[in-house]
């Protein structure tokens, strides 16, 4: 995984004069979302951010074990209401969808963010004023769903600013996602995913 002292470099050999089809030319927009989505980020690191979500799994499954977390009928009800919704985020790209699919993925991502944020945010919680183990995990979750956010926002206001729809848009993305971003997206992708899957187990049990 590329890290900030390898971007770095490619970018500035980027600059030695030599020829680069249109497609792949890199503008400075396109080098500052390649540097926010390269890990080791001090501004937002987030593979970190994924870690945390990671981690607020893990716990809430070791506390439930130990029968220290006790989820109530409302934690059941919360996580069987949210699932769905997370893995209608992660969902395939419509076949007929127009516009990068990178950013329909991204904005999904970004959509559903903003909701679990809301939703950590309407639990109870905890005995010591802290949230409990579910608004944990869906905190943490939001967090890393909106490390997304900018890139997102930015690509979809340079699409819409466009005088018409690109003949190709999978060029027309390819010009301005850098792969650092793409793997950003999957990444978060597969963590959503296996929130979904963690609130399925505790709406079942």
């Amino acid at each position: 995984m590329a890290r900030i002292r390898d971007v770095l470099q490619a970018n500035l050999a980027a600059d030695l004069p030599r020829h680069h089809p249109v497609e792949v030319q890199r503008t400075l927009g396109y080098r500052v979302r390649e540097l926010r989505a390269t890990p080791d980020w001090e501004h937002g690191d987030w593979p970190a951010l994924l870690a945390l979500a990671r981690q607020a799994m893990q716990r809430a499954d070791d506390l439930r074990a130990a029968a220290t977390w006790q989820p109530t009928d409302h934690d059941r009800f919360v996580a069987g209401r949210t699932g769905p919704k997370l893995e209608r985020a992660t969902a395939p790209a419509g076949p007929a969808g127009p516009g990068p699919s990178w950013l329909e993925r991204a904005s999904r991502l970004v959509r559903a963010g903003t909701a679990l944020a809301a939703t950590a945010d309407a639990l109870p919680s905890a005995d010591d004023g802290r949230p409990g183990p579910l608004a944990e995990v869906l905190g943490a979750t939001a967090l890393a769903c909106a490390a997304l956010r900018t890139s997102a926002e930015e690509i979809e206001r340079l699409w819409r600013t466009e005088p018409r729809e690109p003949a190709d848009p999978e060029i027309w993305e390819r010009a301005r996602v850098p792969h650092a971003l793409q793997v950003q997206t999957e990444e978060t992708g597969h963590v959503v995913t296996a929130v979904a899957v963690f609130l399925w187990l505790l709406a079942c049990s």
